[in-house]
């Protein structure tokens, strides 16, 4: 009887300190992809500077990381095309002075940001208010292509950029119609209940953008940041005119946060680490590039040349900004760690495994399976999930046990105990 009541306990304890797999994958996760939809919302010549805006944000966003295949641009006008453009075909945010040179305080002042490798989604009357509550929440008509859809699941950041005119609470589209602070909470509550995000940026450049992030009513979902250009009942401004097109270039906000970026943050540089150990490489992945929390701190010390007051919502973030690289939504998100250690493959009847250049294709050929090595991870986990996602692959269902590496110690002090009673 008291065998068998010391056997009951050290199981229910072991039971206890058992984490199921699926569950401390989730605790782990980080996110594992990127994705960015670019909005400018205005028509008409005299809003050259909101397409130049989101186009500038554009070539950060692919220079950082993100690819063409999971940014959605819309475009509310064809600025390269329109009649009163004296450069055809191309967009420019730096005055005619400056192009051709390094100016603007590090900003690519050369370039036409209407190159040839840019991949607009939506354009002209496609950019709609619904059309933008549809990518979001991922409700579409049958026969929409893939191009045109916001592929994320619960493990994507989602960087959400806006340019055009607003004002308290809402964002004009085409001068016709407008998206309200609590359109895009609805829409952000229902991507959460869908699981269609892990964390979201909204980044708005409109006059009082700040309102945006706290809709009247409306609490936002959790995971969502928010970032404005002006406080309510202020404006914000363009930061030049270009005396042949006769237009503002680009505005401060958006030239503050670019300006930035390019500073700060090289292309293709993202929180990647090296590390033979699970345990320092979440710590080492962040502190190559900046954080948000430092973007931030940046933008507001720039009010004073902004001419308005940035607003920042960061009560809905799960981590700490210092914690959060700026590429999490601005770039790329590899992580990977590379550690000593082969490729090993499963005997199957065939025989032993061969070794060598293209082992594993000649090895399932001859009837080999060959398995994940648990020392190699760049499947975006946070460091230390290496282990558990291996663990939970080779278990198969998500009920399997995690054991960290003090549960396995009581675990099996217990158990030892058990049997030395007995």
């Amino acid at each position: 009887m008291r065998r068998s009541l010391l056997l009951a306990l050290a199981l229910s304890v072991v039971l206890a300190l058992c984490v199921p797999a699926a569950v401390a994958g989730r605790a782990a996760a980080a996110p594992s992809n990127n994705w960015a939809v670019l909005v400018c919302t205005s028509r008409f010549w005299f809003n050259y500077r909101h397409v130049a805006n989101t186009l500038a944000m554009y070539h950060t966003v692919k220079r950082l990381g993100i690819p063409d295949s999971q940014i959605i641009l819309m475009l509310a006008d064809d600025m390269p095309c329109n009649a009163r453009n004296a450069y055809k075909t191309q967009v420019f945010h730096a005055p005619e002075a400056e192009r051709g040179r390094r100016g603007g305080g590090g900003v690519q002042s050369q370039l036409n940001l209407y190159g040839a490798h840019v991949e607009v989604d939506y354009r002209g009357a496609e950019v709609t208010v619904e059309a933008l509550l549809r990518v979001l929440t991922g409700r579409h008509a049958p026969g929409v292509p893939a191009s045109k859809r916001l592929g994320t699941d619960e493990r994507s950041n989602v960087f959400l950029y806006m340019s055009g005119h607003g004002g308290d609470e809402f964002l004009k589209f085409q001068d016709a119609e407008e998206v309200s602070s609590r359109d895009l909470a609805d829409a952000f509550a229902e991507m959460h209940t869908t699981r269609r995000y892990n964390e979201l940026l909204l980044a708005a450049d409109t006059c009082q953008a700040g309102t945006l992030c706290f809709p009247e009513g409306h609490p936002m979902p959790p995971g969502v940041l928010c970032v404005g250009s002006a406080a309510k009942g202020q404006n914000s401004y363009a930061q030049h005119t270009d005396r042949s097109l006769g237009v503002s270039l680009l505005d401060r906000f958006t030239s503050a946060a670019l300006e930035y970026l390019e500073a700060n943050v090289r292309g293709g540089q993202t929180s990647t680490s090296t590390s033979s150990s699970s345990s320092s490489s979440s710590s080492s992945s962040s502190s190559s590039v900046p954080s948000l929390e430092e973007f931030f701190v940046h933008m507001h010390g720039q009010r004073h040349s902004l001419y308005s007051d940035p607003v920042f919502r960061t009560d809905r973030t799960r981590r700490k900004l210092g914690d959060i690289p700026v590429t999490d939504f601005f770039g790329s998100v590899l992580r990977t760690r590379f550690v000593a250690g082969g490729y090993p493959l499963v005997g199957g009847a065939g025989g032993s495994a061969p070794a060598g250049e293209g082992a594993a294709a000649r090895g399932a050929a001859r009837g080999f399976a060959p398995t994940r090595p648990a020392a190699i991870a760049a499947d975006g986990l946070a460091g230390g999930s290496a282990a558990v996602e291996e663990t939970a692959a080779a278990g198969g269902a998500g009920g399997n046990c995690v054991f960290m590496p003090w549960q396995a110690r009581i675990a099996g002090a217990l158990l030892l105990a058990v049997l030395l009673a007995s």
